[in-house]
């Protein structure tokens, strides 16, 4: 009797896995020729259907043509795509400068551009004027920008973005010119202000707006230096940027041999209600510097790695406290024998999770897909040169990966989004693939997932569900909990 119930019980194990497995799905897969993206997709209603729309930018390297494209979230149809002179890497900034209710979108990129564009239609309401007041060397490459207040007495909201690095330079050239912090006329594209970064060197920075100290001054936290050359993380006010002058900028921590070409990310680390700055270095740095004095509260070296990618913030161990989880590759590009993804705890530095998995220049992110009110890390990664890539998630608590997405295919730059695209409670994930790394195609592909929404998006798309680089909301509390296995060593690859 014992025997016929456990056959019958794994039988309907057996059932109700595949049907699992059944009801995740591709919703929909677009191809676009001639280009691939390095870019990673931004969501937005653009339509009206209450449905989030992709907005993704492409083009190749060493081109002079590339695209911003966006991509109804319902079917993947193209709603509108504008050619541009160059590879825009860069993730779009939202917002309705023509006050039509509909978001307008900002990106730049290589080839000296930036641009604005109409949402609704998709055509270009202005790009960056390269022959206006130009540094010494020219206008360098665009980066991922953001959103000030008020800066020209429109009634609109500004952009500040960073501009530098010298594409053309080759690997350990000390002549690079210096980058710029600019501010912007969101309407019209015109230079309000723009501000050398403090010590000369070049930046490839994505930038973050906040006040921290909560003094009604808008703080902004920038990187300089590169992958052969040192810079530092800085701290300046939009007040200095505006009067263009940023030399008594405070450098919060720098490399010794490299530079910040991860962009910094802010979360109240310690628990005192002002936001810290987390950022990886070049060079295999993780810092996490007190917003309220400007001290490192820990690091971490991992020595013989590099990084491009952003830290993930979470609660991953257990307790109330936020976390760390990062990825950094040993070796030096392109060439890598391994990356790691490790997760430390915040309150201490401590490394509790350690492992590696195939190759991966995307940034990490957190969603809590087992709804137990802690966040798992995700991953996109590809387990060998020509792939297959894979999306999953690690359940910290168990010490487990679990598989979301497999497909014979590569991913080399683009992190993915999770949320929910069409409201049904059910979480997506919308990602870029390419068939191989040599190729000049990519798809966008929206993935649907079995998963539940969880109450609050952790970290769930490039710089933050926010997209301004910033853990904020109000996250529930979990109760804390023993959980054995962070009793014992970290995971090792």
């Amino acid at each position: 009797m014992n025997t016929l119930l456990l056959k019958y019980t794994l039988v309907l194990f057996v059932f109700c896995f595949f049907c699992f497995l059944a009801d995740a799905q591709v919703v929909w897969s677009v191809k676009r020729d001639s280009a691939i993206s390095s870019a990673s997709p931004r969501l937005i209603d653009l339509t009206g259907d209450k449905i989030l729309d992709v907005v993704l930018s492409d083009g190749i390297e060493a081109d002079t043509n590339g695209h911003i494209c966006a991509f109804n979230g319902l079917d993947g149809s193209l709603l509108w795509s504008v050619n541009v002179k160059g590879d825009l890497y860069g993730s779009a900034l939202f917002y309705d400068v023509t006050e039509d209710g509909v978001a307008d979108v900002f990106s730049g990129g290589r080839n000296r551009q930036f641009h604005a564009v109409n949402g609704k239609s998709g055509k270009i309401l202005w790009s960056f004027d390269i022959t206006v007041s130009p540094p010494p060397s020219g206008w360098m490459q665009f980066y991922d920008a953001k959103l000030v207040p008020d800066q020209d007495n429109d009634g609109l909201d500004d952009i500040i973005v960073a501009n530098g690095g010298d594409p053309i330079a080759l690997p350990g050239d000390p002549n690079r010119p210096a980058g710029y912090i600019l501010i912007l006329s969101s309407k019209t594209g015109k230079i309000l202000a723009k501000s050398k970064v403090p010590d000369g060197n070049e930046t490839y920075s994505n930038l973050i707006v906040y006040d921290i100290d909560k003094d009604s001054v808008l703080d902004i936290i920038f990187g300089t230096g590169g992958e052969t050359l040192p810079g530092a993380i800085w701290r300046t006010t939009l007040t200095a940027i505006m009067k263009n002058d940023i030399s008594n900028a405070i450098p919060l921590v720098s490399g010794k041999e490299r530079g910040y070409v991860p962009p910094p990310v802010l979360a109240d680390i310690n628990r005192d209600s002002i936001m810290d700055v987390v950022v990886m270095s070049d060079e295999g740095l993780l810092s996490v510097i007190n917003g309220k004095t400007n001290h490192v509260l820990w690091e971490k070296h991992f020595i013989g790695t590099e990084s491009y990618s952003a830290p993930a913030i979470g609660q991953y161990t257990g307790d109330e406290n936020l976390d760390v989880f990062i990825n950094t590759g040993f070796g030096a590009f392109p060439k890598y024998s391994k990356f790691y993804q490790i997760m430390l705890d915040g309150a201490t530095g401590e490394i509790v999770y350690r492992d590696s998995a195939g190759f991966q220049m995307s940034s990490p992110l957190s969603c809590d897909f087992t709804g137990d009110g802690y966040e798992e890390g995700v991953l996109s990664y590809n387990e060998g040169p020509g792939g297959p890539m894979s999306i999953s998630f690690i359940d910290f608590a168990e010490s487990e990966k679990v598989e979301l997405v497999k497909e014979q295919a590569v991913d080399f730059a683009s992190t993915p989004w999770i949320g929910d695209v069409d409201a049904d409670g059910l979480i997506d994930i919308i990602y870029v693939s390419y068939a191989s790394f040599a190729g000049r195609e990519f798809s966008l592909t929206r993935f649907e997932t079995t998963y539940k929404v969880p109450p609050f998006m952790a970290w769930s798309a490039y710089h933050g569900s926010n997209y301004k680089g910033i853990y904020s909301g109000n996250p529930p509390q979990p109760k804390p909990k023993e959980l054995p296995w962070f009793k014992q060593k970290p995971k090792n690859e």
